[in-house]
């Protein structure tokens, strides 16, 4: 029976949570006999934000306790955030790119094998990836793979990707090596660290890792809360408060007609007496939203930057050379993440392939080594207008592509205004672009 199998009958939901907190209440084995219960007596906006930021570093200090650390609490905060719209869009970025890396096995001589290397291009492996991304952002990530190939029969991928099952985070306690029978009890553990259990599981992060959620739930927070109160401060002060004068004075009228204000369009209205008076006030002369907004961008920026190491290249309002940084920044910490990927897949994953057979003894995972046409292309625009001659020789051999235009060194004639021949670097551009033009097409 593997661990998830067995984890299915272990596992013991706990409703009491759920009946507490609605927002929680479709999410499986997340309550808790033990939770208190959150109640905010003001509905500002503060108040809303002091409560939330409590809620996470009570749960940060669950995670980190040396006696019974605990992480469901946070884990469950985590889900909340993992719907915000930038953190689903830089998500999904991040997994494409992972994605979308050529990959390849190569056996003990460093020859590739494209037999073997097929396996990598399946719905299974696109999974793996998938939880070794969401392990960036959750830490610790446990992940079930099947005892042996189990070829799914439809597509003939080495395995059903059903088989690839993900070991519930919110109970799982990698500093015991263990996962809870209930998720805030330390009563009943089932530790998965035997050999029996270990030769199925893959290990994404580090056991003392929090995941970028950590740092992202203050910001999610604050943009939560400014987008509620926005949606309140519009149906507040969004439509005109109705102000209405009567003489009546009998409690039966009187409760009618304020039955009818209430049932009107207006959100905010008053039923004052014919001789008194009262004046609705604009709180500001300018659009509220503006400031709404501002605070939206201001989570959204930070969002961006603990993701990507920067925000010029998806927010707006950054200059071309900025974007060209972060840009560069960005790569760095994208190239560093496809490392980490390919040293867990060769230490956790190749070795499981090997026992069952499916690759051979030395062989490994690698990221296949592809030429970057775009920088090569314009190095050697560079290399061009500086003066330096850019043979035919090397254009072939940096980009695998014949070509026939006489490319020489620029003629001179001694001015600095005249430094390179503008003809011969028109011709040049255009066999680089006819040669980017063929990479384009035949993919």
């Amino acid at each position: 029976m593997g661990l998830i199998d067995k984890a299915k009958s272990f596992f013991q939901p706990e409703s009491k949570r759920s009946e507490k907190n609605p927002v929680f209440a479709n999410i499986e084995n997340a309550s808790s006999s033990t939770e208190p219960t959150k109640h905010i007596e003001d509905d500002s906006i503060f108040e809303h934000v002091i409560s939330d930021i409590k809620s996470w570093r009570e749960a940060l200090e669950m995670w980190d306790n040396n006696i019974s650390p605990n992480r469901a609490e946070m884990q469950l905060l985590y889900r909340e955030a993992s719907i915000d719209d930038m953190v689903v869009t830089k998500f999904n970025i991040l997994t494409e790119r992972i994605k979308g890396t050529e990959y390849e096995i190569a056996g003990a001589n460093d020859t590739v094998d494209e037999d073997k290397t097929v396996i990598l291009n399946s719905k299974w492996f696109n999974k793996i990836i998938k939880h070794y991304v969401e392990s960036i952002f959750y830490g610790y990530t446990l992940v079930q793979i099947p005892l042996r190939p189990n070829p799914d029969s439809n597509t003939g991928d080495l395995y059903d990707i059903r088989d690839i099952k993900l070991i519930p985070r919110t109970h799982v306690v990698p500093e015991w090596g263990g996962i809870r029978k209930y998720t805030y009890s330390d009563n009943e553990i089932l530790y998965y660290t035997k050999q029996k259990y270990m030769n199925r599981l893959i290990e994404f992060n580090d056991i003392d890792e929090y995941g970028l959620f950590v740092s992202i739930m203050p910001h999610y927070i604050y943009k939560k809360n400014a987008l509620f109160f926005w949606s309140g401060y519009q149906s507040k002060f969004g439509i005109t408060p109705i102000i209405v004068k009567t003489d009546l004075d009998d409690s039966e009228n009187t409760d009618k007609l304020e039955e009818f204000l209430r049932s009107m369009a207006s959100n905010s209205y008053a039923l004052i007496n014919r001789h008194d008076e009262m004046e609705a006030l604009n709180g500001v002369s300018t659009d509220a939203s503006a400031t709404f907004e501002k605070m939206k961008d201001t989570c959204d920026a930070s969002i961006s930057r603990i993701i990507d190491g920067g925000t010029m290249t998806s927010v707006q309002g950054s200059s071309r050379s900025q974007a060209e940084v972060h840009e560069n920044t960005s790569e760095l910490l994208h190239l560093g993440r496809l490392l980490e990927f390919k040293r867990v897949i060769n230490k956790q994953l190749i070795p499981k392939l090997i026992a069952q057979g499916v690759l051979a003894e030395g062989d490994y995972f690698r990221i296949k080594d592809t030429k970057d046409i775009d920088a090569i292309i314009s190095r050697i625009l560079k290399l061009s207008q500086a003066g330096y001659l850019v043979s035919e020789e090397l254009i072939e051999e940096l980009t695998g592509f014949e070509v026939s235009a006489n490319i020489s060194s620029p003629e001179s004639d001694g001015s600095t205004e005249n430094y390179y021949n503008n003809e011969k670097l028109i011709r040049l551009e255009e066999t680089l672009h006819e040669i980017k033009t063929k990479l384009t097409t035949t993919g």
